[in-house]
């Protein structure tokens, strides 16, 4: 039973015991044989489709639908009929005129002081319920609809729940990403002024903070960018959905000595 459970699928490729197959077909020259490569594309299939489910019972985020979706269209495999494929590029394609109309909304204005439309934000969170899939942009759209719809640093671009920067001579708000500042190195700095407000401040207190912000750059060299928060409002497992323990080993076989 353990060893069926060390060959079930982590993704949408084959795994460690299903490639072995595959080299082993390979090696005895019988890997263009028809039945051969009925068995390997059906295990291919088999594959893609646990993937499916596993996504599918609950809300997926819309990057997991459209990587299986690419794989779908990528020659690994060739399912016997395309319907659920096509049900998947229906999600896809509503998402990303959602998602279009969600940046453009949030789009910055360098410069711009107005305030973010909060009705139409709102709007779009309520046409967002109506997809079935989790997407990016309600992260942002919903944490600057907390914010009360204000603009912040260079960009004129909303706080999104990325990491962000204050001035300590302004009290003005930057994003890190935008002042090239990961969460990490800006959480460890004491002080730190703003590009508008470094031509005002005396270049001996400018002088140590840049001493201080090469200290903090070369301690966390390599760190990498804090990532956007998701939101995640949906991550209940549908009742509906079918358990994947009882999928596999599949054809019945869980608990049986043919399974490994």
């Amino acid at each position: 039973m353990e060893e069926a459970d060390s060959s079930r699928p982590k993704s949408e490729l084959m795994s460690s015991p299903m490639e072995k197959a595959k080299t082993y077909a390979e090696t005895l020259g019988i890997i263009n044989i028809l039945d051969v490569d009925t068995v390997l594309n059906s295990l291919k299939i088999l594959c893609w489709c646990l993937t499916a489910l596993e996504a599918l019972a609950r809300k997926p985020k819309v990057e997991e639908i459209r990587r299986l979706i690419s794989h779908s269209e990528r020659s690994y495999f060739k399912l016997p009929e395309s319907k659920c494929v096509r049900m998947l590029r229906s999600m896809s394609s509503r998402a990303q005129i959602w998602q279009s109309k969600a940046q453009k909304a949030l789009a910055g204005v360098a410069g711009g002081t107005e305030k973010f439309d909060l009705e139409f934000l709102n709007e779009l969170m309520k046409f967002a319920r109506q997809i079935p899939l989790t997407m990016p942009e309600q992260a942002r759209i919903w944490h600057t609809i907390q914010d009360g719809g204000s603009r912040y640093c260079i960009c004129g671009g909303p706080s999104d729940g990325s990491f962000m920067l204050g001035c300590d001579n302004c009290d003005k708000w930057f994003h890190g990403s935008c002042m090239k500042v990961n969460k990490e190195a800006g959480e460890a700095l004491t002080k730190w002024v703003c590009p508008p407000c470094s031509t005002k401040v005396p270049e001996s207190v400018l002088e140590s903070i840049k001493a201080e912000h090469k200290a903090i750059a070369e301690s966390k060299a390599g760190t990498a960018t804090e990532p956007v928060p998701e939101f995640k409002p949906f991550e209940d497992i549908s009742p509906h959905a079918p358990s994947l323990n009882s999928l596999w080993p599949p054809f019945g076989l869980r608990g049986s000595q043919k399974a490994v």
